[in-house]
């Protein structure tokens, strides 16, 4: 999927995607969190064109990093 694609895909869809990567036993744990990732990967589209460079400075295991790739971002962590 181009990242003209990605960008058209609400940051929910993103962040659920990313969240079925992870062991079954932490999606309801990523789950709680996935409002707060859709918000602030729709802060980051607001900032930079998809297709850029991002980098997580703190990030942890949760799922932001993962789904901001997958919206079609060039993360780094």
């Amino acid at each position: 999927m181009d990242c003209q694609n990605r960008a058209a895909r609400p940051a929910s869809d993103h962040v659920e995607a990313a969240i079925r990567l992870y062991p079954p036993e932490m999606h309801p744990v990523e789950r709680m969190n996935a409002e707060r990732y859709a918000f602030h990967i729709d802060l980051v589209r607001q900032l930079a064109p998809s297709g850029a460079k991002v980098m997580d400075v703190g990030g942890g295991i949760g799922a932001f990093c993962p789904a901001l790739a997958l919206a079609g971002y060039q993360v780094t962590l």
